[in-house]
C-alpha cells in the first residue's frame, strides 16, 4: 500500500512538472504564434478570418497587397526631335593655271665646258591633271634632254620656234618636282658646241580648286535622345544639275555614311546607325568632289523609343467586396451621403454639411478643397477647377474666371477639363459631368461617351443641349452585380520619393481609372477604395516629370 501510494505521487508530481513547461512554452511564444494556439485560428496565409456568421472578415493575416520600389522615372517630353541646319553651297571647279614659270634656261655641252639648269614646281597630284611643260626656243644646237624627277622625257632635235607642249607623264609626279634640263655631247668633234636658249618656260596644269568643296555643319543631341533613341534620319535637298555634278560624300563623325552623286533637285534622305551619334555635339562633313552643290533643307530627325512606363499587379480576395444593393455611404462618393467618418476636405456631401464651397480638383493644400468663404479673386488660384457651391454656382470673387461654369464664356487658356463652357466651346456635342468621374479629369469633358462608361458620372453625362449620351438613355443598369469595398476595409496606397525638395506631377492609372498627383512632398498617401476590385488589379505609373520614387506600398486595413 505505501508503495502504492510513493508510486501515484510521483506521478502526480510528473504531471505538474510537464504542464509547467508547457505554460512556459506558452508563455515564450510570439505574441501572434501564442494567439493562434490558443484561438485555434489559422496560420498565416490562410486568408482572412470570418467574422459573426463567417463572413465579412475580421482580421487581415498580410495587409501588404503590393511593395515595390520603382526608382528612377522618366517623362519623355517629345516623340521626336528635328534639329534643323542651314543651307550651303560646296563648289568643285577646275581650271588651267600655271605652277612655275621662268624668263630663260641655257644649256651648253663641249669640249670644254659643260652647262646643265633646273626648274623646280610643287603640285597636288591629286588635284593636278594635264600637267606639261611648254618653252620658246632662240637657239638650238644637238639634242635636247629633260629629265624628270630623275627620269628622262625628252632627248629630240629641236629648231628655234615654239615647239609643241610637252606632257608630263602623271606617274612621275610628286608633291615637289624637279626637271632638269641638259643637252647632248657633241662627241669627237671638239671644236663643235651644243647649246640651247630657251625663253618663257611654263609648267602648267588643269588645277581642281577645293577651297569650297567641303562644309561642315554640326547639331547637339540631348541625354534623352541618344538614351531613347529609336532611329534617326538625315534629310537634304541637293540642287545640282546632273551632268555637271560629281560624287559627294557625307560623312557623321568621321565615319563616312554616303558617297554617290545625289539625287539633283530631289529631298534625299539616309537612314543614321543611331551607334554613330553622340550624346553632345556631332558633326556632319560634307565634299563635293566636281560641280556645284546647294544642299537646302538640311535637318536630322530623331525618333524616340515609346515610354515604358512601369506596371505592376496586386491581387484582392473576393471575400473583401459587397455588391453595390449592399453598400453603405463611401467616404469620396458623390452620392448624396456622408458617412459618419468622413472629413469635410474628403467628401463633398460632407462638406456642403459644413461649409460653402467645394473644388473638384483636389488642390496642393487639402485644407483649400472645402471652404467657408472666399474673400479675395486670389483665393480663386487655390482651386484649378474652380470653387462652387450647392448649386454649382462660383463665389462671387470667382465669377468669370476658368471654373465659371453659369457665365457662359471660356476664358482664354482655361481647360476643357476645368471649365463647362470651354468643353461645349470646343464643340457643343461634347459631353460634360459636373463632378470628376471616376476614370479621373481627363474624362469630364468627352467626345463621346460608351455604355460602359454611363456611370462613371455621378450625375450623368450631358450636352450643350442637356441631352445624356444616346449609349446612356436605354441602357439596363446593371448596377446591383457591381461590387465594391466593404465598408469595414480602407485600401490605401503611400508613395516615397527619393527626392523631397522638386515638383513631381504623374498619374497613377489603377485598373485603367487615373489618379493625378502634383507635389513636392517626400511622402504622399491616398485612399484608392474605388479604384480596386476582386481579382487581379493593375498599377501603371505615368510620370509628368522626372524623378524618383524609392517605394511603393498599397495596404488593406481593418478599421
Amino acid at each position: 500500500m505505501q508503495k502504492r501510494a510513493q508510486s501515484a505521487g510521483s506521478s502526480a508530481v510528473l504531471v505538474i512538472v510537464i504542464a509547467a513547461l508547457i505554460i512556459i512554452y506558452i508563455l515564450f511564444l510570439p505574441p501572434d504564434e501564442r494567439d493562434r494556439l490558443l484561438e485555434d485560428s489559422p496560420s498565416p496565409g490562410s486568408g482572412p478570418s470570418p467574422g459573426p456568421g463567417g463572413y465579412p472578415p475580421t482580421t487581415i493575416q498580410n495587409n501588404t497587397l503590393l511593395f515595390v520600389t520603382p526608382g528612377a522615372l522618366t517623362h519623355l517630353k517629345y516623340n521626336e526631335r528635328e534639329h534643323d541646319l542651314p543651307s550651303f553651297r560646296i563648289l568643285t571647279s577646275t581650271n588651267a593655271g600655271i605652277l612655275e614659270s621662268a624668263e630663260s634656261i641655257f644649256v651648253k655641252n663641249s669640249a670644254f665646258e659643260k652647262t646643265s639648269d633646273t626648274l623646280t614646281f610643287s603640285l597636288d597630284p591629286g588635284l593636278s591633271e594635264n600637267v606639261q611643260l611648254s618653252f620658246n626656243i632662240k637657239d638650238a644646237e644637238g639634242r635636247l634632254i629633260v629629265y624628270l624627277n630623275g627620269e628622262q622625257i625628252v632627248e629630240d632635235k629641236y629648231s628655234v620656234g615654239s615647239p609643241a607642249p610637252i606632257q608630263l607623264p602623271s606617274a612621275l609626279l610628286e608633291e615637289e618636282n624637279e626637271l632638269f634640263f641638259t643637252v647632248s655631247s657633241p662627241g669627237w668633234a671638239f671644236w663643235l658646241i651644243h647649246q640651247y636658249l630657251l625663253t618663257s618656260i611654263q609648267v602648267t596644269a588643269d588645277l581642281t580648286d577645293i577651297s569650297r568643296s567641303e562644309s561642315t555643319q554640326t547639331f547637339f543631341l540631348s541625354d534623352e535622345e541618344k538614351t531613347y533613341m529609336d532611329e534617326a534620319t538625315l534629310f537634304f535637298f541637293p540642287d545640282c544639275t546632273l551632268s555637271e555634278a560629281g560624287p559627294l560624300s557625307i560623312s557623321l563623325n568621321g565615319r563616312r555614311i554616303f558617297s554617290a552623286v545625289a539625287d539633283c533637285g530631289v529631298r534625299n534622305h539616309i537612314e543614321l546607325n543611331p551607334t554613330d551619334l553622340v550624346e553632345g555635339e556631332n558633326e556632319l562633313e560634307f565634299v563635293s568632289y566636281a560641280g556645284s552643290y546647294l544642299i537646302d533643307q538640311l535637318s536630322v530627325k530623331v525618333d524616340l523609343e515609346d515610354e515604358f512606363n512601369p506596371l505592376y499587379t496586386f491581387y484582392m480576395d473576393r471575400t473583401y467586396f459587397v455588391e453595390k444593393d449592399l453598400i453603405r455611404a463611401r467616404c469620396g462618393d458623390v452620392d448624396g451621403k456622408c458617412p459618419a467618418d468622413c472629413e469635410a476636405d474628403e467628401d463633398k456631401d460632407c462638406c456642403f454639411d459644413e461649409e460653402e464651397f467645394w473644388c473638384d480638383v483636389e488642390p496642393e493644400r487639402l485644407d483649400d478643397r472645402c471652404v467657408s468663404f472666399i474673400d479675395i479673386e486670389d483665393d480663386c488660384n487655390r482651386c484649378a477647377a474652380g470653387y462652387e457651391d450647392k448649386r454649382g454656382n462660383p463665389p462671387e470673387p470667382c465669377e468669370d474666371l476658368c471654373g465659371d461654369d453659369t457665365d457662359d464664356d471660356c476664358p482664354a487658356s482655361c481647360s476643357v477639363f476645368y471649365d463647362k463652357d470651354c468643353c461645349y466651346e470646343d464643340t457643343e456635342d461634347n459631353f460634360w459631368c459636373d463632378d470628376v468621374p471616376a476614370a479621373g479629369l481627363g474624362s469630364v469633358c468627352e467626345e463621346a461617351v460608351s455604355s460602359t462608361e454611363c456611370d462613371d458620372c455621378p450625375n450623368g453625362y450631358r450636352d450643350g443641349d442637356r441631352s445624356r449620351p444616346k449609349p446612356c438613355t436605354n441602357i439596363e443598369s446593371d448596377s446591383e452585380l457591381e461590387e465594391y469595398l466593404d465598408i469595414p476595409y480602407d485600401v490605401d496606397i503611400r508613395i516615397r520619393f527619393g527626392e523631397s525638395n522638386i515638383r513631381k506631377r504623374f498619374t497613377l492609372s489603377i485598373n485603367g481609372m487615373d489618379v493625378a498627383f502634383d507635389t513636392r512632398d517626400i511622402e504622399v498617401n491616398r485612399n484608392i477604395d474605388s479604384f480596386v476590385r476582386s481579382g487581379s488589379n493593375s498599377l501603371e505609373i505615368i510620370p509628368d516629370t522626372d524623378f524618383t520614387i524609392s517605394e511603393i506600398e498599397i495596404e488593406l486595413d481593418y478599421s
